[in-house]
């Protein structure tokens, strides 16, 4: 029996594959959204997008362009959009970074590329999947990428499930989503599209995101505010923010499940932390939440702890956590709330472990030292936190 396929993705982007920035008519971003889809959903969420298109687009399609610069009308259609059930994964790779670099100037190897970050991260995360990719290029186009994505990008076994077809956004209404998600995006990242409606179209959209990357990594969130602290306070930032980067980035195209595990986990934090207001921590439940709806691992809070949050710390990940959950630490604050966290639980238990050390040294007249050994340090530990006699 053939393995079923658990997620259907559909991708659409937005922007032109040129370098030339500077010139009129080609943006500045290049922006990839993904939708990502149940299957056993897609026929009710299909009917809702033609609802929606008889609604706002006189039964037409529901395109990005159709609507431009007129924000209300955005946002009310994504006000409908966001009801439907669907997450998005969203690759925005500013344009202005890549000058110079050698293959990108061409447009094949551009898109090839960009696509293929995006896709790597998929199939990893998503072993069965169903890629529907909007029909762009010329049909020779179509199946040399088609070939390029089953022979650069997926790593068949036993458990691996891939199709990869083109289709018309007419025929696939899932596909106009991506399409309009792409396109509001634009007026969020692209200077030449930036609109003073950028925050509330995050606002609308952000529940749908799971994972937001940039490319090349930026240090910053979604909007580029003004750092307004002094110089050690921004090393902290970029610290913080350097260590989650690279851990993506070195684990990009890792497939075993642990680390896969820890990737997710770590997007989602690194989207919520650009998104949310300063200072949010975010529940353990909604981490597990995204895991089990999106990427389709269902683990405890202690699994998550153990082979997530603690390895990714390990890897020199600076995740803090407190009574509301975690986050990664954005400003020396954080960190400082997550030391006096530790101290809340580390010290009692040294505490309590030296009555019983002095209590067993005791009784024994100091012939039995339960910290001896290997254990000295501890011992330190329990003298450094002694209450003064």
């Amino acid at each position: 029996m053939a393995a079923l396929v658990q997620k259907k993705v559909f991708i659409d982007e937005y922007g032109t594959p040129s370098l030339a920035v500077d010139k009129g008519g080609v943006t500045t971003h290049y922006i990839i959204a993904a939708v990502l889809i149940d299957p056993k959903v897609q026929q009710d969420v299909e009917a809702q997008i033609l609802e929606i298109a008889s609604n706002y687009f006189s039964g037409g399609e529901i395109k990005s362009s159709s609507v431009g610069k007129n924000d209300a009308r955005r946002l009310e259609v994504l006000e409908k959009v966001a009801t439907l059930r669907f997450h998005l994964h969203v690759l925005s790779v500013d344009k202005r970074s890549l000058l110079g670099s050698a293959g990108l100037v061409y447009k094949r190897p551009f898109i090839k590329y960009m696509h293929g970050r995006l896709y790597r991260y998929l199939f990893a995360a998503h072993p069965q999947v169903a890629l529907v990719i909007d029909q762009h290029g010329s049909e020779e186009f179509m199946r040399g990428f088609e070939k390029y994505i089953h022979e650069a990008h997926v790593q068949p076994d036993l458990f691996s499930v891939l199709s990869v077809r083109f289709a018309d956004s007419m025929k696939e209404p899932v596909l106009q989503i991506a399409d309009f998600c792409a396109g509001s995006f634009a007026r969020v990242f692209d200077p030449k599209k930036l609109t003073g409606a950028a925050t509330d179209i995050l606002s609308v959209l952000r529940p749908k995101v799971v994972t937001a990357e940039h490319w090349p990594p930026r240090m910053r969130g979604f909007l580029e505010l003004e750092d307004e602290s002094g110089e050690a306070e921004a090393n902290v930032k970029s610290l913080s923010r350097r260590s989650a980067l690279t851990f993506l980035e070195n684990n990009y195209e890792a497939t075993d499940p642990d680390v896969v595990l820890r990737t997710e986990v770590l997007r989602y934090l690194l989207f919520r932390l650009d998104h949310d207001p300063p200072g949010t921590y975010i529940p353990t439940h909604e981490i597990l939440s995204s895991l089990r709806e999106v990427a389709g691992i269902d683990i405890s809070d202690t699994y998550l702890r153990a082979n997530a949050i603690g390895p990714l710390r390990d890897e020199g990940v600076i995740i803090v956590s407190g009574a509301h959950g975690y986050k990664v630490a954005d400003c020396t604050a954080d960190i400082r709330n997550f030391v006096r966290e530790v101290e809340r639980r580390v010290v009692p238990q040294l505490k309590r472990l030296g009555i019983m050390r002095d209590g067993v040294l005791s009784t024994t007249t100091s012939e039995v030292d339960i910290l001896d050994g290997s254990l000295e340090y501890l011992a330190r530990a329990i003298e450094s936190v002694r209450e003064p006699i």
